[in-house]
């Protein structure tokens, strides 16, 4: 994903809550929370995949997200696992 990022091509969207991304966040992720999608999906593009993460495997939050996005035709995936996942990954 760091190369996809750099490029460009697509847009990391931390759908969790402020404090939660605050205390921890994948680099160049942008905080939008679920509650607030509806109102934010103007301002994404439409030319970049938007990956969605949460918590954890069983966080509601990005699958909600996911459906929301894919309904408007965003072009999106989801990281499985959330921010739990890409931490463990990451770190040793």
């Amino acid at each position: 994903m760091q190369t996809s990022l750099k490029n460009g091509t697509v847009v990391v969207l931390d759908v969790r809550d402020r404090e939660e991304f605050a205390e921890e966040h994948i680099p160049g992720a942008i905080n939008v929370p679920l509650s607030e999608l509806e109102a934010y999906l103007p301002r994404l593009p439409r030319d970049k995949t938007i990956v969605v993460y949460c918590c954890y495997t069983a966080c509601h939050l990005s699958p909600s997200a996911a459906l929301v996005l894919a309904e408007n035709g965003f072009r999106v995936q989801e990281l499985i696992g959330g921010i739990e996942e890409w931490t463990r990954r990451i770190r040793p």
